[in-house]
């Protein structure tokens, strides 16, 4: 009974610690060019800012290698690839007889781009301790959520992420260099929670969280953080049109920041931002106008389809199983994916549990819900090719984090699920985030393997041919065991022109 109870606990702590698919999903969209309008907020000043600053934690050694760090010029044209640098901790436990660790996502450590035409790069500025990974869409302005202190604390021995660190601030900065903004500073109505922003760059969306108001259920009896418990209504969602500088703050008391994760995808034009809301007795799915703040459910827009027949249970369980679903709606909106993961206690190996996966479609064009179960691996990323034909899938063959116990793979699926093809083999990784460049051509992704370098890639979908762009080598990071550094991919970037 004791080992059972251990081998669940550690189950829960590597979703946990590896939940990093829920902490740094981005939207994936296929930016169309644009241009932000007027300054955001308060500059930064002080130590710390301007062109001068990057990363904290590793930043020396980012600064001892060859790394651009001057201002983006428009020389230096063409879609680019935004990533993000990510610490992992080893998380080891011990009962007699048994010795059993697992690679968890610990801190951001800093972000780049990089174009894939020239392989040029450049180190982007960052103040503070990074809470959240760089994003953006367009090469004009980069935005993230930063605190004062280190975000790291401990948990049983064993050093986390604390998501609710105090003091966290969503800055705004220019590519071209210059002193960062604040876009939103923490108050007693809350903090930034996580933030996104629109195709065109136009819109930015951020979870306002209060902690005094995240009193609510949780399944896992405490073990489940705040940042990935759906089930609190500890939230709003905030609307920024960067153009203006109007703000809207809407669901509020209905929202939290898992559901900003679980479903956070922009229209192909980027004035609709589609998403979940908290009820009494389960979730609404919900499209969100940004020009107007008007929000519509799906119930509404689409009354013939069997909502009555929907089991929110099946996506976001109440018991201790936290792998809850990952939605994502088609670039024409007649469909949606919903992906869940299904981990399975392996006695006689408990570091690398046995892995499936749930597949929905919400068919809305036949009013339509198909349910696919048992489908081998564990998904840790999704995102529709831009003309809504397929859609890819990042999969790894078990449930286990450490890179020894894992082969990872990219499926493509065409819209009817029927799969087409695996795009992508990387034998002994983990890949944890993809994303389509704007005409679809190709696909961009990161990976780690045993070697523990992080490197990112490109796979040309017509070809099959896979392109290196830049690994953690090349940055002059070293490999330590217990403290490795990741690329995680945050996604394409068109001129801003």
């Amino acid at each position: 009974m004791k080992r059972t109870a251990f081998v669940l606990t550690l189950l829960l702590v590597a979703s946990l610690a590896c939940n990093l698919g829920s902490a740094m999903r981005q939207a994936s969209q296929s930016p169309e060019s644009g241009a932000s309008g007027p300054g955001i907020g308060t500059p930064c000043v002080g130590a710390g800012c301007g062109d001068d600053q990057v990363a904290q934690g590793i930043g020396e050694e980012l600064e001892e290698t060859e790394r651009g760090t001057g201002p983006i010029s428009s020389a230096d044209g063409g879609s680019a690839v935004l990533y993000n640098l990510a610490e992992n901790a080893v998380l080891a436990m011990e009962i007699p007889g048994l010795e059993c660790s697992t690679m968890g996502f610990l801190r951001f450590e800093g972000a780049g781009v990089v174009w894939p035409e020239s392989g040029q790069e450049r180190a982007l500025p960052v103040r503070d301790y990074m809470v959240s990974p760089v994003t953006a869409a367009t090469l004009d302005r980069y935005f993230y959520i930063s605190a004062p202190e280190q975000p790291v604390k401990d948990y049983m021995g064993m050093p986390v992420p604390d998501w609710d660190v105090p003091g966290q601030t969503l800055w705004g900065a220019a590519f071209a260099g210059g002193d960062a903004e604040v876009v939103a500073a923490p108050s007693e109505a809350g903090f930034p929670g996580d933030v996104a922003v629109s195709p065109d760059g136009r819109f930015l969306l951020y979870p306002l969280t209060d902690l005094s108001r995240s009193g609510g259920p949780d399944p896992t009896g405490g073990l489940l953080e705040g940042k990935f418990n759906t089930f609190l209504s500890d939230s709003s969602l905030v609307v920024l049109d960067l153009s203006n500088g109007e703000k809207r703050t809407l669901l509020e008391g209905r929202y939290n920041r898992q559901l900003f994760r679980s479903l956070g995808d922009f229209s192909a034009a980027g004035d609709v931002f589609f998403t979940l809301a908290r009820e009494p007795q389960g979730f609404r799915l919900l499209e969100i106008d940004l020009n107007s703040g008007a929000v519509v459910d799906f119930e509404e827009r689409h009354p013939e389809f069997p909502w009555d027949s929907l089991d929110w249970d099946s996506f976001f369980p109440t018991g201790m199983d936290t792998n809850y679903a990952q939605f994502s709606i088609s670039p024409e909106e007649a469909r949606i994916v919903a992906v869940k993961d299904v981990l399975v206690a392996d006695m006689s190996n408990p570091c690398s549990p046995a892995g499936s996966y749930r597949l929905w479609i919400f068919d809305f064009e036949s009013n339509l819900l198909q349910t696919y179960e048992d489908l081998p691996g564990s998904v840790t990323d999704l995102a529709w090719r831009p003309d809504g034909s397929a859609f890819a899938l990042a999969v790894q063959d078990r449930g286990g984090c450490y890179p020894e116990y894992l082969d990872a793979q990219i499926d493509l699926r065409d819209r009817d699920v029927s799969r087409l093809e695996t795009m992508v083999s990387e034998p002994q990784s983990k890949i944890v985030g993809i994303a389509w460049s704007s005409d679809g051509s190709r696909l961009a992704y990161d990976v780690y393997g045993t070697d523990l370098i992080g490197r990112l890639k490109i796979v040309d979908s017509a070809t099959g041919e896979v392109q290196e762009l830049i690994d953690t080598a090349q940055l002059g990071i070293p490999v330590v065991r217990d403290r490795s550094v990741t690329l995680l991919l945050s996604g394409w970037l068109n001129s801003a022109d």
